[in-house]
């Protein structure tokens, strides 16, 4: 819930960094200005994410993790995936740079490798300068541009659009798979990946335990770049 406030009465907005003609950036199609009040004055949220400031002056949020990609002229500069920083809280600094993804959107491959969600929705954010109050001078929150963009699919199938059934077989070959593109994959336990690619096209082989009951929907994850999608297994007997 966003709060009313008089801004032109109570609020200084100070811009600490200038940019050259040179250096102005021009705004993306879609980008939205915000005042974002901290949690102390009504805590202003950014998106449908949960974004919010906190009374020390950081981005919080709730299931989703944030990335701080240093000072950057424009949303436009925000232009590649960094996962190595993500975090639930970061600090808010003017110019800076932001994305933010959610928890259950960025996957870990075994490689160590971490992957966004492929068509899945992020914010990118700047900082564009600091709400401050106009009588205690005290800090009120920040004014930001954010953007919601789609990540890269590049080759891989649509998340979820593919199902296959195993129920009646041990075995089973997906098909179908643009095994060229992809630079890792792994699957679901209890399900193996005996073999991949075969002479008559690019196929994966699924195998399952012969012991217990394996019923259930399972995935089969890929990674092609800095995006991973999954193809949907089904056991149901």
């Amino acid at each position: 819930m966003k709060t009313a406030f008089p801004f032109a009465a109570a609020l200084l907005l100070f811009t600490a960094v200038a940019c050259s003609k040179d250096d102005a950036a021009v705004d993306p199609e879609g980008t939205v200005s915000l005042n974002m009040l901290n949690y102390e004055n009504g805590g202003t949220q950014l998106g449908n994410m949960n974004v919010r400031i906190d009374s020390s002056d950081n981005f919080s949020c709730v299931n989703c993790k944030i990335a701080e990609m240093g000072p950057v002229s424009g949303l436009s500069a925000i232009d590649r995936h960094i996962f190595t920083n993500l975090a639930p809280r970061v600090a808010v600094k003017e110019g800076y740079g932001y994305a933010v993804y959610r928890d259950d959107d960025i996957v870990e491959f075994p490689s160590g490798a971490k992957a966004m969600l492929a068509d899945a929705v992020y914010y990118r954010m700047r900082v564009e300068s600091r709400l401050t109050d106009s009588e205690t001078h005290e800090s009120m929150g920040a004014h930001v541009k954010y953007i919601a963009t789609r990540a890269e699919r590049y080759s891989l199938p649509m998340p979820g659009a593919n199902e296959y059934d195993m129920s009646s077989s041990n075995q089973y070959w997906v098909t179908g798979l643009p095994l060229d593109k992809i630079d890792e994959m792994f699957i679901d336990q209890p399900l193996n990946i005996e073999q991949i690619g075969t002479p008559e096209g690019e196929m994966v082989l699924i195998s399952r335990p012969n012991y217990g009951d394996a019923s259930g929907y399972y995935r089969l994850y890929f990674r092609q770049k800095d995006v991973w999608s999954y193809v949907t297994i089904k056991i149901l007997w």
